[in-house]
């Protein structure tokens, strides 16, 4: 199941701490991006009724309105259920420890993307993508988000898509991280994982896409090895810019930017 932060976390002028906004999981469900503690209680004084896995699906009945302040992040306390073995455990999570986007990679397999805290010096997020497998992480690097702008909240819904790995030697999965907004004028950003056949998770293709307006908008086109036109170990990306024209009041092409990236067997050279 995919995480989708609806208004996660928000930087004040005063302050060096990013404050809280309540999230949202889809269908009330996520996974445990990292070793999770279930709380008795919203608090992490209280006793853990279990550790969870990284990996683990968990139900998510709500928010509670409590938060508590680590890596200079203030993050929420939310209700869950976590079933095993025909037993459910109820308790409380930190939304730090939780899948913020998630794919399966194959059977027992796990792609999950999290923020993990706030970057004062650089004002910016900080975050970590691993993959997991048997409740553990195989794989683990830190990934630092699309970058919110000052003063604003952390509002970018983050979802994580399969891709086509057909052509690309020794890469069994693609995934496409995005950081969406749908608001006008606000950039958005795609990023292309792969993960091979070694168990490594490589960084590929990044593409930032201006944000839209009433007078112009941006569209991309992803080109892979297995797509009509596509080439063996190459990953072509289109920045499509259309203007909108006054006379007719339609769209119009303006500029299309290509880039092209080729797999060297280790990583993507542009």
């Amino acid at each position: 199941m995919k995480y989708i932060p609806a208004v996660l976390l928000f930087l004040a002028v005063s302050i060096s701490t990013a404050e809280y906004y309540p999230v949202r999981f889809e269908d009330g469900v996520t996974y445990s991006a990292a070793e999770t503690l279930l709380y008795q209680a919203p608090a992490d004084t209280s006793e853990v009724v279990i550790v969870i896995p990284p990996g683990e699906l968990l139900e998510i009945p709500g928010f509670t309105g409590e938060t508590v302040v680590t890596d200079s992040c203030s993050w929420g306390w939310y209700q869950a259920e976590y079933r095993i073995n025909n037993e459910v455990f109820s308790g409380f999570v930190i939304d730090r420890d939780l899948a913020f986007a998630s794919l399966p990679l194959g059977i027992d397999t796990l792609f999950v993307f999290r923020l993990t805290g706030f970057d004062v010096e650089d004002n910016a997020f900080d975050g970590e993508v691993s993959v997991i497998a048997g409740g553990e992480k195989i794989f683990t690097q830190n990934y630092r988000p699309h970058w919110t702008p000052y003063h604003r909240i952390y509002d970018y819904e983050v979802t994580a898509a399969p891709a086509d790995s057909r052509g690309i030697e020794g890469v069994s999965s693609l995934i496409i991280l995005s950081f969406g907004m749908d608001y006008p004028g606000v950039e958005c950003r795609e990023d292309i994982l792969a993960w091979t056949t070694g168990h490594k998770l490589v960084t590929g293709p990044q593409t930032v896409i201006p944000g839209s307006s009433d007078t112009e908008r941006y569209t991309t086109e992803m080109i892979l090895p297995a797509t009509p036109g596509g080439h063996d170990g190459q990953i072509q990306l289109n920045l499509i810019k259309e203007q909108r024209a006054d006379s007719t009041h339609s769209w119009e092409a303006a500029e299309d930017t290509t880039t092209l990236y080729l797999w060297n067997g280790e990583q993507f050279e542009r």
